[in-house]
């Protein structure tokens, strides 16, 4: 079966939380701070840069206080950009189950068009101008012969 994209929006790793974020760049500081950014770990090994020497680095709480700030302003900005920023959490999550695309099915008689419709139209009363047009497409579907409405 075909996939086709669901939604048009980025989305960004669960695991890349605040907390995780802001370790993250407390570590590159560090990095930073003790000139070995730019060197793979086996060359800090080789030159005698052991581990100790790293988180020897003093990192103050105006550094701190500063990265907060800067991942709170990341989380935000990521919020912004992947236009889901203004749904509640598990809206949030559902969605994100369809960011790799959904599959099509192929109907494949007028008679499950029909059942698919009715179902719909059971579960979402309300919706029926759009299960009629949904209706009227799987039914074209079948008739005319492509893969899926």
């Amino acid at each position: 079966m075909a996939t086709i994209p669901f939604i048009q929006c980025k989305i960004f790793p669960v695991e890349q939380t605040a907390d995780y974020l802001e370790k993250r760049f407390i570590k590159h500081l560090r990095l930073l701070r003790s000139g070995q950014v730019g060197q793979p770990a086996h060359e800090g090994k080789l030159l005698g840069v052991d581990n100790h020497e790293r988180h020897e680095t003093r990192i103050t709480h105006l550094d701190r206080r500063k990265v907060r700030m800067r991942v709170e302003k990341l989380i935000t900005c990521r919020q912004e950009a992947s236009g889901m920023g203004h749904l509640q959490e598990d809206e949030r999550e559902r969605l994100t189950a369809l960011a790799g695309g959904v599959r099509l099915a192929t109907v494949k008689t007028e008679h499950q068009a029909d059942e698919i419709a009715a179902a719909l139209h059971d579960e979402m009363p309300w919706m029926g101008p759009a299960t009629e047009q949904v209706w009227r497409a799987m039914r074209r579907s079948v008739r005319e012969g492509p893969t899926s409405f």
